[in-house]
């Protein structure tokens, strides 16, 4: 299942929220097999005891060690909802109930919340934030316990030299937060969280967006067909993104199902002709930080 948190006062269908979109395209994609919902950030509770009911298969009012061990759950969330997904994990870690990732984007911490610590009962973790601004997110997610979590990496953006166009947010928000709304709107961020997410679910064929002027960009690093079927995540000299920083990234290393899916997305977005309504760097910033921890480490 894949629980989703909005942030600030934003309604849990305000399908403006690259959030929503998201849980919409899965949706789509996994009519029947996945449980994907949105929540507002302040119905936490809500998700959580829509987790416990999914969970009690045999509908016994009780969730057996089986049932409980058998979850496979993914949560994400922006904003508040970022540290909701956090709260979210550390409820579940009292159940006795496994989480399979977590995702976060610019999170912002409520009264006596800590969205830094990532519980044990969860098995990878990502963070994505921006660092101006009156509202920028936490920089520094980190394991209670390496010994059971992987965190894939702390991934910053900044948009202060290359500004996003959020032209459907409210006007506050690009003016009173606006890097925080720029990293809710930026499409490259939300295609690394929705390939991160498919990574973890049933296989699909899925077509990522992407406009003209980046399948250009791509066709400019050599990144063709040819190159598709031929080279491996590691080998391609992936397109540049202008504002993701790529310094500090600790523990960045995808597994082999995961470089197989990138991959596949990757070529899919190369060879699509129906693709032209995003402006998206895809998940070229993964292949990019793996590619500099690799040279780095040999």
């Amino acid at each position: 299942m894949v629980i989703g948190f909005v942030g600030g006062f934003v309604r849990h269908d305000n399908i403006v929220h690259s959030g929503v979109q998201l849980a919409q395209r899965l949706r789509r994609d996994y009519p029947s097999d996945v449980y994907v919902e949105v929540f507002e950030n302040r119905r936490r509770e809500k998700a959580h005891q829509e987790i416990l009911r999914l969970l009690d298969t045999n509908h016994d009012g009780r969730r057996s060690v089986d049932e409980k061990h058998s979850a496979r759950i993914i949560i994400y969330g922006m904003s508040w909802g970022g540290a909701e997904t956090v709260a979210l994990a550390e409820e579940l870690e009292k159940d006795g109930i496994p989480v399979l990732l977590t995702i976060q984007v610019d999170s912002i911490s409520k009264i006596r919340q800590n969205d830094a610590v990532i519980p044990s009962n969860v098995a990878e973790a990502i963070n994505f934030y921006q660092p101006h601004g009156l509202l920028h997110g936490q920089p520094n997610i980190r394991a209670a316990d390496r010994a059971h979590t992987r965190i894939i990496g702390n991934l910053r953006f900044d948009y202060e030299d290359h500004p996003i166009k959020c032209d459907q947010y409210p006007w506050y928000d690009r003016v009173f937060a606006k890097s925080h709304t720029e990293i809710e709107c930026d499409p490259s961020v939300w295609n690394q969280v929705e390939l991160l997410i498919r990574s973890k679910l049933p296989r699909r064929h899925w077509v990522p967006p992407a406009s003209h002027a980046i399948r250009k960009e791509i066709h400019m690093h050599g990144l063709d067909t040819a190159s598709c079927q031929q080279s491996s995540p590691s080998q391609s000299s992936p397109a540049s993104d202008k504002n993701m920083v790529r310094p500090v990234l600790p523990g960045m290393a995808l597994r082999a199902r995961e470089r197989a899916f990138f991959s596949e997305a990757r070529c899919s977005m190369t060879q699509s002709s129906r693709n032209s309504n995003m402006d998206s760097r895809l998940c070229f910033g993964l292949f990019r930080i793996r590619s500099v921890r690799t040279r780095s480490s040999s």
